[in-house]
């Protein structure tokens, strides 16, 4: 190819840039392409991690629910427990009392 004119040099370097932004712009869309695909691997990594921490703040909740309702039954017990203690006790000291 023997380059004559200013023409076939200005469509020589219209090719050669043409080719040149191409290569460009694909390189870009390859990156961005990559970089939409990492997005959504942690956008799907921290969908798995926020259904786990939901699970677990369930079965926490259920957990201390169930505790909750034992404990209250346990207190109720202790107290009836305590104020028949101190029932039995109340007498046991009046007689102490009258002996002396």
């Amino acid at each position: 190819m023997d380059i004559q004119t200013t023409n076939d040099l200005f469509w020589l370097l219209l090719g050669i840039s043409i080719l040149l932004f191409t290569l460009f712009v694909c390189w870009g869309m390859f990156y961005f392409i990559m970089t939409l695909k990492d997005i959504r691997l942690i956008t799907k990594n921290l969908k798995e991690k926020m259904k786990l921490l939901e699970d677990f703040i369930k079965v926490a909740k259920e957990k201390l629910n169930d505790t909750s309702l034992y404990l209250k039954t346990i207190v109720d017990t202790v107290v009836k427990v305590t104020g028949w203690v101190a029932s039995k006790k109340i007498p046991a000291d009046k007689s102490d009392d009258e002996k002396k």
